[in-house]
């Protein structure tokens, strides 16, 4: 499965920090509006510089989201009719 890149990273925005039980949970949304969270040891005293550079760390090793993507049937409406003969 692909991974975030770093570019696709820098487009995401934090949409909640929250620590619990010495780990930060940090979950993240990108352009598409796909969440993302990451944790990491860590302490309540951790400055914003120090948790966007672990964010971004763990964000590198975190499983892209691929939607599936159903192919459409191609459709002729105009053949509808028509002799197949020569």
């Amino acid at each position: 499965m692909a991974k975030l890149t770093a570019q696709e990273i820098e487009t995401t925005k934090v949409i909640r920090a929250t620590f619990e039980d010495s780990k930060w949970v940090i979950l993240v949304s990108d352009e598409a509006n796909y969440i993302y969270r990451v944790q990491f040891e860590g302490s309540e005293s951790d400055d914003n510089t120090t948790l966007l550079t672990k964010t971004h760390t763990e964000l590198l090793e975190v499983d892209k989201y691929e939607p599936v993507v159903i192919a459409e049937p191609v459709v002729r409406e105009d053949l509808n009719g028509l002799n197949p003969g020569k």
